[in-house]
């Protein structure tokens, strides 16, 4: 739910993204994962299972670290022009559903998700804005949000 929040506000704000994934069926397909990369909304935390040093960071056993996933989709390194929200990416990294044993079962769903409320939503409404006196807000911590995004669009 957060994702679709975000994705809204981007694409309220970028009609020609718009118009991109409504004019070509298969980007919209493939948007799914480049809106993943782009706007990651949970960051996974671990326990530090011993006393170590991490680049010269010192970590007790017991604390907690958090792991922002958006870090690495945004990681100039790691994907060119990692700010700009690309459809036609070919090359992506990113950890949204974290990585290894802790990878998330629900990540087709989620993807399945986003795609099918794209070709609905645009199904029906083609075009859309930001409603003038938004105010978006946003919020940070394990679950990043943003509320506040009220959309606009002429009835056909």
């Amino acid at each position: 739910m957060n994702l679709l929040s975000f994705m809204m506000l981007y694409l309220a704000r970028h009609p020609q993204k718009v118009a991109e994934l409504r004019d070509d069926p298969v980007k919209l397909q493939r948007s799914a994962e480049e809106m993943f990369r782009r706007f990651p909304v949970v960051s996974d935390a671990r326990m530090v299972t011993r006393d170590m040093e991490f680049h010269g960071v010192e970590m007790k056993q017991g604390e907690l670290i958090l792991l922002p996933t958006a870090l690495h989709g945004l990681d100039d390194k790691a994907n060119t022009c990692p700010w700009d929200l690309d459809f036609g990416r070919k090359k992506m990294a990113h950890s949204t559903f974290g990585q290894g044993p802790h990878r998330c079962a629900g990540m087709h769903l989620a993807r399945m998700e986003v795609i099918v409320t794209l070709q609905e939503w645009l199904r029906a409404i083609p075009e859309f804005r930001l409603a003038p006196d938004a105010k978006p807000t946003y919020q940070a911590g394990i679950i990043a949000a943003v509320e506040g995004v009220p959309l606009e669009w002429t009835p056909a």
